[in-house]
């Protein structure tokens, strides 16, 4: 991916290659916000859901939690980050 694809273009290519990774979003004020994965879905009983978080490639440092649409979210100029899709208790 090249820099200044947004994270939701990076989520979207390997779903465009296998079906089994399927995304499905819930659209808050225009902009889509990951619900389900590969048919796993949020589950708001259990109060797990999709977060997608940041971190450097080969880094020690924490992944950063990203509150921001996939859409809005843009890879840096050095495009060696983790996009982590991450299905976990709602903190």
């Amino acid at each position: 991916m090249h820099q200044d694809n947004s994270i939701y273009d990076v989520i979207e290519t390997p779903a465009k290659i296998d079906n089994r990774q399927k995304v499905e979003y819930n659209v808050v004020e225009g902009k889509p916000f990951v619900i389900s994965l590969g048919g796993i879905e949020d589950d708001p009983e259990r109060g797990t859901f999709w977060f997608v978080h940041l971190r450097s490639h080969n880094s020690d440092e924490e992944t950063e939690f990203m509150e921001q649409s996939p859409v809005d979210l843009k890879l840096g100029p050095h495009t060696n980050q983790e996009i982590i899709l991450w299905y976990k208790p709602e903190q």
